[in-house]
């Protein structure tokens, strides 16, 4: 106390520098705010500014893009499903059935709400069981389609194959007469059996690719029509049959045998046809 009383201006200086604002620091230069830059730790997030920011700013840029993908591809599956939706059998329509309950006797003068909550009970489960009905048959239709063309398929297998064994074998027995007998015994197995075997190919063809105004499968056919249904083929099937009707009128079977291996081999008949070896003894 007494040193305050005696030394008053040492109590005054003291309160003076407390009460004194802080002395502000002199502005840094441009070099001193690169070296505490520097020496700054980097930091996540947001923050910009170093490698750090950079790297944020890029993974926001990749997460706004999946996630504008994501959105895209959810709009595009919401789009398919209401397309597919739209393709789906219904067995009828609310107005539809609220109006075929309209002519049920009891229901003529009933509230619109009553119908209205009978229709929203039917709609649902009829439809489904229409669904499930109609798809019954189209398997069971699909099914027996697949058989029956399978089967059909193999009975003209079966008849092409008969057809040719037996011109192979009566070609064989005109080797037992004269040259001139033989040559007449051609023509007549051209003009006869050859003749049904090609007509059978192209009426089967004719089938196959749903040709309008064609005769049966078992017709016989004049020259013709035969040449009048070829020429309603597409090229890649009119060609191989166009030679296989001419090499009718030629003196040997020979151009008649390439001809149909052609006409009844892949990408036409489709048929695997197990000819008789014509050199082999019977």
């Amino acid at each position: 106390m007494e040193d305050i009383v005696k030394r008053p201006h040492l109590f005054a200086v003291q309160q003076t520098s407390k009460n004194l604002p802080a002395k502000k620091e002199p502005p840094k230069s441009k070099q001193d705010r690169k070296e505490d830059k520097k020496k700054k730790p980097a930091s996540g997030g947001k923050s910009g500014g170093g490698t750090q920011g950079r790297e944020t700013k890029t993974k926001n840029v990749k997460k706004k893009y999946f996630t504008t993908q994501e959105t895209e591809d959810m709009d595009y599956e919401e789009e398919a499903s209401v397309k597919t939706a739209n393709l789906e059998l219904e067995f009828l329509s609310t107005d539809e059935m609220h109006d075929h309950l309209r002519k049920i006797e009891c229901l003529k003068e009933a509230p619109d709400e009553l119908v209205s909550i009978i229709v929203d009970e039917l709609h649902r489960p009829l439809t489904k069981k229409y669904r499930e009905v109609a798809k019954n048959l189209y398997d069971a239709s699909v099914a027996s389609s697949g058989s029956s063309r399978r089967k059909q398929h193999s009975d003209y297998q079966e008849k092409f194959s008969t057809l040719l064994g037996h011109i192979v074998m009566f070609e064989k027995a005109t080797k037992l007469f004269s040259d001139e007998v033989a040559s007449q015994l051609c023509k007549h197995l051209q003009k006869t059996l050859c003749s049904d075997l090609t007509n059978a190919v192209v009426l089967y063809l004719a089938q196959e690719h749903g040709l309008q105004g064609c005769p049966d499968s078992d017709a016989a056919l004049t020259l013709e029509q035969r040449q009048k249904i070829i020429n309603k083929f597409p090229e890649e099937i009119q060609k191989p049959l166009s030679k296989l009707h001419s090499s009718l009128n030629v003196k040997s079977l020979e151009d008649f045998h390439s001809a149909i291996d052609i006409a009844l081999g892949a990408g036409i008949c489709d048929m695997i046809i197990r000819k008789p070896d014509k050199k082999k003894e019977r």
